[in-house]
């Protein structure tokens, strides 16, 4: 094993991009389709979106000529009834609607062509939010 603050191999404090890359491509590249395929078949009446600031906060990038920077400020979960994630994203914006308005309208088709539809809608700062929302998913209660 290397040595605790070696950033270049295997230890407790950093990846190696070697390993990183045989993470990737293996078991992550044999799961993803099944994964996708899972999610794309959940269906929400009922959905919850929620804004978690923790994790990309602890992501740092290393790019070489640009050192170590944070690529995104938020992560924007969106369950349904039956917690189950349907759909998620990191973003670079704090709390935008603006920033995944595309995905939503998205998702929204997907559920209607699933046989679905959206009643209602809980997500923290609804005031500001709600108009948007409502916008995406017509006959939702925000």
């Amino acid at each position: 094993f290397s040595r605790f603050l070696d950033r270049s191999g295997y230890n407790a404090r950093f990846l190696s991009a070697h390993l990183i890359d045989h993470v990737r491509n293996s078991y992550f590249l044999h799961r993803k389709p099944l994964m996708k395929l899972k999610m794309l078949r959940r269906t929400g009446q009922v959905l919850k979106l929620d804004f978690q600031y923790g994790i990309p906060g602890r992501v740092h990038v290393y790019k070489k000529g640009v050192g170590w920077y944070k690529p995104w400020k938020s992560w924007c979960t969106i369950m349904n009834e039956h917690n189950q994630v349907i759909w998620w994203a990191f973003l670079q914006n704090s709390e935008s609607i603006t920033e995944i308005e595309e995905q939503l309208i998205e998702l929204n088709e997907r559920i209607v062509s699933l046989g679905q539809e959206v009643l209602v809608i809980y997500v923290d700062k609804c005031c500001s939010f709600r108009k948007k929302l409502q916008k995406i998913f017509p006959n939702a209660v925000v």
